[in-house]
């Protein structure tokens, strides 16, 4: 019984979904959302964040079904997830410095043992004009 896939056979591509919410002024909440079928053995989702922003130090203690999280305080997170724990994963970024040109973050994940199969979406945060 063979479960890998021929090029008969296409996968389902993985899909990458991006939710971005205020919690407070200069904090966020984002959720990154996989989805799959069928499920690889493990995914890694590589998250940029938007310039100008890190990620807060629970991002361990919100993802605690993640397999690896690594650089959990700086603005690049990697976080692997095992199969049975896809879904959608937190990460709360606060502002750390007020930047003129924002750009916007990306998330980037793919299939461990299947890189070809991938997905990114952007994370746009919404600013509040009138807080310059």
């Amino acid at each position: 019984d063979k479960t890998t896939s021929s090029p008969l056979m296409p996968k389902t591509p993985l899909k990458v979904s991006t939710t971005p919410r205020m919690v407070e002024p200069g904090l966020y909440e984002l959720s990154a959302c996989l989805t799959s079928q069928p499920k690889s053995a493990m995914a890694m989702i590589g998250i940029d964040l938007p310039s100008g922003f890190v990620a807060t130090e629970d991002t361990h203690q919100l993802n605690p079904n993640a397999a690896r999280i690594e650089n959990p305080e700086q603005d690049k997170v990697n976080v692997y997830v095992d199969k049975d724990d896809f879904g959608c994963m937190k990460l709360r970024m606060e502002e750390v410095s007020k930047v003129d040109n924002l750009q916007d973050g990306l998330v980037h994940a793919y299939m461990y043992y299947e890189p070809e199969n991938q997905d990114e979406g952007y994370i746009t945060v919404p600013f509040d004009c009138g807080n310059n």
